[in-house]
């Protein structure tokens, strides 16, 4: 082999290091795999027996931590104008119905439908603790969703 394939050879190795440094990648040359991304938390309100929920992640502006009324704390989600809209249509379809809220295809929390909350806002309560309410805000924004606390 010339000294000319060599440093080619060289340089491209030298390259694919940079560039899975950058990438913030944890390469295992033996095995030659490079290492799965961690899943992104997922929220998403359904409406019970519905396959597809009716808003999601993408629809969620950012969440703020609130207390409740002697009841412990709550996680409130302040949606874009799409969410919105969607959030609106489901309340005026099925206004008074419960809705679940799905965190990583778990439900967290099942709410009432109401027009108070049809104007943006939806909300995650119950008993939560404080430190449960945090490790809520804390999922979210690992779904790059901003927090407010």
């Amino acid at each position: 082999m010339s000294i000319r394939a060599l440093r080619r050879c060289a340089l491209a190795v030298c390259l694919a290091l940079v560039f899975v440094a950058a990438a913030g990648c944890k390469w295992n040359p033996v095995n030659r795999k490079p290492p799965q991304p961690a899943p992104i938390a997922t929220i998403a309100f359904m409406l019970p027996g519905s396959a597809e929920p009716f808003v999601y992640n993408t629809s969620v502006k950012y969440a703020q931590l609130g207390a409740t009324h002697g009841q412990g704390w709550e996680v409130f989600l302040v949606l874009n104008q799409y969410g919105a809209e969607k959030f609106y249509q489901a309340v005026a379809a099925n206004s008074g119905s419960q809705y679940n809220v799905v965190l990583n295809g778990r439900v967290i929390g099942t709410e009432t439908l109401q027009d108070r909350w049809a104007r943006g806002y939806a909300r995650v309560r119950g008993e939560l603790t404080l430190q449960e309410a945090n490790e809520l805000l804390n999922i979210l924004g690992e779904a790059g969703i901003a927090v407010e606390r």
